[in-house]
């Protein structure tokens, strides 16, 4: 029985090393940083700081500001370029320069914008000097042989970012080649940005339908575009299928999302002439629902391109898997990154990169995906940016509980999460809560 009892205790003292260490290993994982150029709790979102300054490892902020051509939280959004003139013709620098500093001093109400590509336009973000409500700034799309529309209209879908700054979501579900700014706002207008989307393809899954040496599936989605010209680099950085009937590559979203342009960069080896750009003529992409296809494209350009831009006709919605493939005939299929722009399509209430945090609007209503901005306003008790922050003197889930009357300061300001007074209590009172 002693000899049992002394087993018993070897095999406890083992089971429990092998769970602290396998907890160890675990925490040790959790906590290792990203590399430099990536953050996020799976380190699967890229950095785009100015000056190639590294991000946050866990929000992606970027404290030199966002590199050009991208903007919004953590600049994680694509910034379409764009043209100003004013109604004679004559161009509007200060307005594409990406300097908030420079604003309009003509004191103008109306602006036309021309994008240099065609784009579905989901929201856009307007810098002023004075963002008073009455400031209206509105974006109006005038097609030749079409009725007009509103595009956005800040009146009533608009959410403030900070005191100079806020967002409008638009109603554009087809692309966008022109349209006027109007309203008050446009004379102390100093920046628009355009959003195209985030790419919501990388670090997601994807397969081929066969793998040559080690040029992996996933190398697509990988965020390198530097693409050196020597074959053994670019395995480290291009997909390669065998030489397959009905070669493919697929890619599958981790959530539904809202597709708007797909960038396709193609593979190119110097070294051997008409060797790899070739492969990708004639590509089949199809965008999915499980098996219905809601967008197919055929390339049938006559040369290979660098990189294929490929924009719907309109908004792809609700979107769960991506297929590039080629013909009937017996080819290689290669992809050095492709680069899908959109959203993802957050439930009701839902906002964040990944759709992870609750949104607190006024009568439930929907917030911006990227932000949590209410246009409708914040629920009662809620304030700031994504109404995420409880009103001075409330406290706990829902913002439903009130401060002690007692804590110390103006407002009976306290902790949003256990309501500890925060400025210490009032003559008489103690304790964390100032009830003693």
């Amino acid at each position: 029985m002693k000899s049992l009892n002394a087993l018993e205790s070897v095999f406890l003292l083992a089971s429990a090393f092998l769970i602290l260490t396998v907890e160890s290993s675990s925490l040790s994982s959790a906590r290792t940083p990203c590399e430099d150029g990536w953050f996020g709790s799976k380190c699967q979102y890229q950095c785009h700081c100015a000056g190639s300054a590294p991000c946050d490892k866990q929000d992606g902020s970027c404290s030199s500001g966002c590199q050009r051509g991208w903007f919004g939280p953590a600049c994680q959004y694509a910034s379409m370029p764009f043209m100003a003139y004013y109604n004679q013709g004559s161009e509007v620098r200060w307005l594409t320069d990406k300097n908030d500093a420079t604003c309009n001093k003509w004191r103008r109400y109306n602006l036309k914008v021309t994008l240099m590509t065609p784009t579905v336009i989901s929201w856009v973000r307007i810098v002023a000097k004075d963002t008073a409500k009455d400031n209206r700034i509105y974006l109006y799309n005038k097609e030749r042989g079409v009725e007009g529309k509103i595009l956005c209209d800040s009146k009533d879908s608009a959410a403030m970012v900070d005191k100079r700054t806020y967002d409008i979501v638009c109603n554009s579900h087809d692309p966008v080649k022109e349209f006027s700014l109007f309203g008050t706002g446009v004379r102390s207008l100093c920046s628009l940005y355009i959003s195209g989307g985030r790419n919501v393809a990388l670090k997601q899954k994807t397969t081929q339908s066969s793998t040559y040496n080690s040029w992996n599936s996933s190398n697509a989605v990988d965020g390198k575009l530097d693409i050196p010209d020597n074959e053994t680099s670019q395995a480290a950085t291009c997909t390669h299928t065998e030489m397959d009937y009905h070669a493919s590559w697929r890619l599958t979203f981790s959530q539904s999302v809202d597709i708007f342009m797909f960038h396709i960069y193609n593979r190119r080896d110097p070294s051997r002439k008409d060797c790899c750009e070739q492969r990708l003529k004639g590509f089949h992409l199809t965008a999915r629902r499980t098996q219905r296809v809601l967008y197919e494209h055929i390339d049938g350009e006559t040369e290979p391109a660098d990189m294929y831009d490929v924009r719907p006709p309109s908004r792809i919605k609700d979107v769960l898997a991506v297929k590039i493939k080629k013909g009937y005939m017996r080819s290689h299929l290669t992809l050095c990154e492709v680069k899908v722009f959109g959203e993802l399509s957050c439930g009701a209430g839902r906002y964040g990169l990944g759709c992870e945090r609750q949104c607190n609007c006024v009568n439930q209503t929907s917030c911006f995906v990227h932000s949590g901005g209410c246009p409708s306003g914040c629920a009662a008790g809620y304030i700031g940016e994504d109404c995420s922050e409880c009103s001075p003197g409330r406290y706990g889930r829902g913002c439903g509980r009130s401060c002690s009357e007692t804590c110390g300061g103006n407002n009976n300001l306290c902790e949003q999460s256990g309501g500890a007074c925060k400025q210490g209590c009032d003559p008489g009172y103690a304790g964390t809560h100032c009830r003693s």
